[in-house]
């Protein structure tokens, strides 16, 4: 799939660990340095344990990183200390390790470094994103502290919407499964809607919100000063 993409343009890829078997260290190793030997582009890790039910640990991830184009890791973990873990152990000048949650969780990782995040706020109110981002390059943590503040009533709002709703069915632990999770993506696609920018709804079996949970959503992006 990787080459195919490259054929049609692709100039890198996101890569999450195989989510169906169970894989020892080395068969994950393996699996990711087949992929890049067999591209010309960077490779982006998506270290993500809850679609793959396993979490790359520091020792593998330093191995990895010393393959030639694996150049990064997005690291989805709300575990600050792991993240300082990872970011400790690889050479920067192997690997980039990025904050995969966004900017709820990137003022505490910017505090060890952290050069960037990947975030949904791009998508309808960017200019937070990025003065978050310009904060944590100046080291200006009074700011980042008033961007987190800032942006808490969204995250509130989320909460709010799975506190109505049915729990999630999984045998994973409740500090990497949310009820939120399968609400946040409806969140994004409807806060871009009230942002002039529509890209639709969500797909079953995901969960879309109420025309009157997008009301509530427009108040909470008028008090965050979106709209």
């Amino acid at each position: 799939m990787c080459q195919y993409a490259q054929e049609d343009g692709a100039d890198g890829f996101l890569i999450v660990s195989p989510y169906y078997n169970p894989v020892t260290a080395d068969g994950l190793f393996r699996h990711f340095k087949m992929v890049a030997e067999n591209v010309d582009a960077g490779i982006m890790i998506y270290n993500n344990p809850l679609a793959s039910k396993l979490w790359i640990p520091v020792d593998l991830m330093v191995r990895l990183s010393k393959i030639e184009n694996i150049i990064a890791d997005k690291e989805n973990t709300a575990n600050a200390v792991a993240y300082y873990a990872m970011q400790k152990a690889v050479d920067p000048d192997d690997m980039v390790i990025t904050c995969g949650i966004g900017q709820h969780m990137y003022p505490f990782e910017a505090l060890f470094g952290c050069p960037g995040f990947v975030t949904e706020f791009a998508n309808f109110a960017p200019e937070i994103a990025l003065d978050c981002y310009r904060a944590a390059q100046e080291k200006n943590f009074e700011r980042l502290t008033q961007l987190t503040d800032k942006i808490a009533p969204y995250y509130q709002f989320l909460g709010r919407l799975s506190r109505r709703r049915s729990a999630i069915p999984t045998v994973l632990s409740p500090y990497i499964s949310s009820n939120e999770l399968p609400l946040y993506q409806s969140v994004i696609k409807e806060a871009m809607d009230l942002t002039g920018m529509p890209v639709g709804k969500v797909r079953e079996p995901m969960e879309n919100i109420t025309p009157a949970e997008k009301g509530e959503l427009r108040e909470v992006l008028v008090e965050m000063g979106v709209l």
